[in-house]
């Protein structure tokens, strides 16, 4: 082996050792962390706005099933309700959220997953209905699995 060889086999094992520490996965998760959430809040910032109403179908229901939550009336859909009707009301120019405004009753429900509508519940308690605290904490959460996954795989 020559001497050269050596000395990049030397420099490969130390720059091994440095990224093997148990600090470097760490490292590398919160860069991503704060990467991806910044990327993540600022897309969702100019693609809808932070304080717009969800969009129609899914978004819109979460957003009903929440408010149901943090006000004590169960995990229900309430299609009447007035001061979950308004922002999507007032949005509605282009018929954007005609089918959503279109249905009409209550009844309690087991049509959606209740983890996300709880958490949502939780914001608009401490928060009020804000359509920004729940685009924030998605995007937090959205860049923490982007982070765990780093440090998984910087752990390999």
């Amino acid at each position: 082996m020559r001497r050269s060889d050596r000395r990049d086999s030397v420099r490969l094992s130390t720059l091994n050792e440095r990224f093997s520490r148990p600090w470097t996965s760490i490292a590398v998760g919160g860069v991503v962390c704060i990467l991806a959430f910044a990327s993540f809040l600022t897309r969702a910032n100019l693609q809808v706005g932070l304080n717009a109403p969800p969009g129609p179908g899914d978004e819109a229901e979460y957003d009903l099933l929440a408010m149901e939550l943090a006000a004590g009336n169960g995990f229900r859909f309430d299609y009447d309700n007035t001061a979950w009707r308004t922002p999507y009301e007032a949005a509605n120019e282009n018929g954007e959220y005609a089918v959503v405004l279109g249905r009409r009753g209550a009844a309690p429900t087991t049509y959606r997953p209740p983890l996300f509508p709880t958490v949502m519940a939780g914001l608009y308690s401490a928060t009020g209905r804000n359509f920004a605290a729940v685009r924030v904490f998605n995007c937090f959460a959205m860049a923490a699995a982007g982070a765990i996954a780093a440090m998984l795989v910087a752990k390999r």
